[in-house]
């Protein structure tokens, strides 16, 4: 597991739509795109999805925008944008068995 220590989740987020393009995975790799399916999955589920989908994306997996242009672009605030990041770094996280930040 030092592969995930290592890389932090923030760079696992990132590297995440690279690796699902890839046909030969590591173990770790493979377990990661695991945890971050399952957890855009459970955005997925949640009333304001579109809105934590949007910021998610925009941040993490297309790299298009800081936080807050993809709030500015997702009708929320800042804040709102920061606290949705935070809470999918956690859930990923928890995911892979990592202690709470």
């Amino acid at each position: 597991m030092r592969f995930i220590w290592g890389l932090g989740i923030k760079r696992i987020l990132e590297r995440y739509p690279d690796w699902l393009k890839s046909d030969n995975l590591t173990a770790d790799q493979s377990r990661c795109c695991s945890a971050v399916s399952e957890s855009l999955a459970a955005v997925d589920a949640m009333p304001d999805a579109r809105q934590r989908r949007g910021v998610i994306e925009r941040v993490y997996f297309r790299k298009s925008h800081t936080v807050l242009g993809a709030a500015m672009s997702m009708g929320v605030s800042q804040r709102t944008a920061e606290r949705y990041l935070a809470q999918y770094q956690r859930d990923v996280g928890a995911r892979l068995n990592l202690p709470d930040i």
